[in-house]
């Protein structure tokens, strides 16, 4: 559940955190104890302007598996977020895409590499 490459967050039905991973703590600059009990959607309140959260909401709510990839209105980071509704609470893994200058500089130096060989 600590994994460095990332986020898990798991929440309750009523959408209040109960876990969130130290990954996660670090791209939300906080810390667990500032989040655990509270609302994700009054916590973070960019997310009910988001048509891909609120999208990831109801889909989530009707317990099917739903995945998304979209930028955080939170941290402006490209993620895919694939939600897992359990039997008591609802499993977030949440994954931080490279943005598109990143994998541009990527293939840049990786095209750089082959024509000097």
């Amino acid at each position: 559940m600590d994994s460095q490459t990332f986020s898990i967050y798991i929440l309750d039905f009523d959408w209040n955190y109960l876990f969130v991973n130290a990954f996660a703590c670090k791209n939300l600059k906080l810390q667990a104890k500032d989040i655990i009990g509270r609302n994700m959607w009054s916590t973070f309140d960019a997310y009910n302007q988001d048509p891909h959260f609120l999208r990831l909401k109801a889909v989530t709510e009707k317990k099917v598996v739903s995945q998304i990839t979209t930028v955080s209105p939170v941290t402006g980071q490209r993620i895919s977020i694939t939600s897992y509704p359990l039997t008591d609470c609802y499993y977030f893994a949440v994954s931080i895409l490279p943005n598109k200058a990143s994998l541009l500089d990527e293939l840049r130096q990786e095209m750089a590499k082959k024509s000097r060989v």
